[in-house]
Formats: structure tokens, sequence, C-alpha cells
């Protein structure tokens, strides 16, 4: 890798001194060659001539977390238990019996924009912000429902 990189930027090539050996062989390298080539990148960068010292080779370590195991809740702690949801079905609107979810979400959709319109006397704008939808949407929905044969107050 050093001559490599010296013969590519036309310099000597540099040695290794005993310390700057030392150093790289006691690392692990848990990463690949591309991270013991940068390190001898810098090595040549930060060299004085053509000997690489100990102090010239930098060796980024990688922070480890000490994690500790999550503490398991005391023998008397109370257990919390999914409770079933109950629902009154008389207060639940009907669906038809073809259970045609869609068409009659967006008929209600379309009754509550209509009746939207009449409140805010036909201003799109106080109409969109009510709503909670940009004016944008509300002249998407608007044209879909003329599409469709709706009759829009004016």
């Amino acid at each position: 890798l050093i001559e490599r990189h010296c013969l590519k930027s036309k310099e000597p090539i540099a040695q290794l001194s005993e310390g700057a050996k030392q150093k790289l062989l006691s690392h692990a390298w848990p990463g690949n060659v591309r991270e013991l080539d940068n390190v001898m990148q810098r090595a040549l960068i930060l060299c004085d001539g053509n000997s690489i010292h100990q102090d010239d080779v930098f060796i980024e370590e990688l922070l480890t977390v000490d994690i500790k195991p999550v503490a398991t809740p005391p023998h008397n702690a109370p257990v919390y238990q999914e409770q079933p949801v109950e629902v009154n079905l008389d207060t639940v609107p009907q669906v038809s019996e073809q259970g045609n979810y869609k068409d009659e979400l967006k008929d209600k959709e379309h009754r509550i924009i209509l009746e939207t319109l009449a409140r805010c006397n036909g201003k799109r704008k106080e109409v969109a912000e009510t709503l909670g939808i940009s004016p944008r949407t509300l002249r998407y929905k608007l044209a879909q429902m003329r599409d469709l044969g709706i009759a829009l107050p004016a």
C-alpha cells in the first residue's frame, strides 16, 4: 500500500519504523482493507521525510457502548393484560348489505363537503381550513364530485 501510494504521488517510497509496525500489528482491523489503506494514506501525509513513525499512524478506535441487560420487574409488579373493547353497534351507522365500504365512505365525504360549503357560504378557502385540507385538495375533491354529476353551489 505504501509503495503504491508513493509511486502514485511520485514520492520516494517511505519506510515503516518499528514503532509504526507494532502499532499496525496490534490493531484488530475490524474493518476491511480500505480501512488500512486510509490509515496508510494518512500516515504518508503526516510523516516527515521517508520514514513513517508511530505517531504518524492514526487509527480511529470505534466507540463501544456498554449495554446492560434490562432489569426484570419485581415478582409482585402488576401485570397488565389486554382487555377486549366493547362496542355498541347500535351507535355505529349501518353499512349496506353488499359491504361496499369505499363507496359509502366517498358518499359520506361528499356530504360533509357539501354541508361545509353551505355553512361557509361557499368560501372555498374557509371550507378547506374547516375540513383541515389544503385548498388544492378541496379543488381536486370538488372536481371529482362534478365529474360524478354532483351539483355544487356556485
